[in-house]
């Protein structure tokens, strides 16, 4: 393992949010003895900058902006309630691509602005590139409802399946454009901003952060590969993968490094990535390599009495083993939605928030955090080492490296 990181410089190339993956891997990072570099997203407050700055964190201040604003979506988008004047709306594809072309050009230029002034702090070096950059869905209120029809909702008159919503002019014109310039195009933005400061530092590795799925095991202790349904963001991660793919050729240090669900800022438009989560204990305590007797007992303290962990974690393999979830092993990514196994989510998620004292402190958090940690002491050498475009780093796989 990669210990020493004494005048290294790291840039994140996105805002560390708290409590994210990439929070607990820059904390590694620093703790390794890095200089550490994010930027500015535009609701960076002085007080976050402060918070960033005391744990040895510096901040690059332009704001970077990826995707379409907020405000540039028309009111007509906004609006959108029932499935079929979502599949029926039918956008400005002009206003759409110039939004779109607008963003990107502009965001490019921010680009070039981030790293002439990270070259001008570092004196011309940089060791590591991490792009940090999320799906780029928009948060309208539009896009909400839309999310919710995917996601959120067992009820056939409101729901959408993600198979039939990617047809949509909606899709094609707004989202699948946004996601990727957010996703993908921001990831290749780094080669063409930094060429100069890359060329004059050729073994610096540029990595992005990825999901595809993750392993799971069963009570036998049998693993595996598996992706919850209806991740939209997936066709950007595709094009990301690509990408990285198409830049290790060309001789960079690229790589996607997909990493296992575990709660994010955006964990509660996702229903079922939580049961990932809870399977991720039971990953720990069949490996044996791992002490998760205080981790039981910090879970066991949010469950009601009664309930153990192993109920939980039983819970999940409801949804985990199911037919309708195994049947989805082998597909494509990313895996469409469907009505049965979204209600199949739906009713296991109550089980399970129903065996908690506080819907709001599940014992998710507290894998999660744990997981997150073991996951941050082995990213970085994951990739230094990586001979492939793509890595995954799950749990299986960290416990395999312990």
């Amino acid at each position: 393992m990669t210990k020493d990181l004494q005048g290294k410089h790291i840039l994140f190339y996105g805002l560390i949010r708290e409590e994210g993956f990439a929070d607990f891997i820059a904390s590694e990072l620093v703790s390794r003895g890095a200089t550490i570099y994010c930027l500015a997203a535009p609701e960076l407050t002085p007080e976050g900058e402060a918070r960033l700055r005391a744990r040895s964190i510096e901040v690059i201040r332009t704001p970077l902006w990826y995707g379409i604003k907020d405000d540039d979506y028309p009111e007509s988008f906004k609006t959108l309630k029932k499935p079929e004047d979502i599949l029926a709306y039918q956008p400005d594809e002009a206003l759409c691509a110039s939004l779109i072309e607008s963003s990107a050009t502009s965001s490019l230029e921010e680009a070039r602005s981030i790293f002439a002034e990270l070259s001008q702090r570092t004196g011309g070096k940089i060791d590591g590139i991490i792009h940090i950059m999320a799906g780029g869905i928009p948060r309208t209120r539009g896009m909400m409802m839309i999310t919710k029809s995917m996601l959120g909702t067992n009820d056939p008159d409101r729901f959408i399946s993600t198979a039939e919503f990617i047809k949509s002019p909606v899709f094609k014109c707004f989202v699948g454009p946004n996601m990727d310039l957010v996703t993908a195009v921001s990831y290749d933005h780094i080669f063409t901003a930094a060429q100069e400061l890359l060329s004059a530092n050729p073994h610096c590795p540029v990595v992005a952060l990825g999901y595809q799925g993750e392993h799971v095991v069963d009570t036998n202790g049998r693993f595996v590969f598996t992706s919850y349904p209806g991740y939209l963001v997936g066709f950007a991660k595709n094009l990301l993968q690509s990408m990285s793919q198409t830049r290790r050729q060309q001789g960079y240090q690229a790589v996607t490094i997909n990493l296992m669900g575990a709660e994010t800022a955006s964990t509660s438009a996702f229903s079922g990535i939580e049961y990932y989560i809870l399977n991720s204990l039971r990953q720990l305590e069949i490996s044996g390599k791992v002490d998760t007797a205080t981790l039981r007992q910090q879970c066991q303290s949010r469950l009601l009495e009664g309930v153990s962990t192993s109920d939980v974690v039983g819970c999940a393999d409801e949804y985990l083993f199911s037919p309708q979830m195994l049947n989805t092993v082998g597909m494509d990514f990313p895996v469409h939605s469907s009505l049965e196994v979204l209600s199949l989510t739906m009713a296991i998620e109550q089980k399970i928030i129903g065996m908690h004292k506080d819907r709001r402190e599940l014992m998710t958090s507290v894998i999660s955090s744990h997981v997150k940690q073991l996951m941050a002491g082995h990213f970085w050498d994951e990739a230094l080492e990586a001979t492939e475009a793509v890595v995954l780093l799950d749990t299986k796989r960290i416990i395999e490296r312990l």
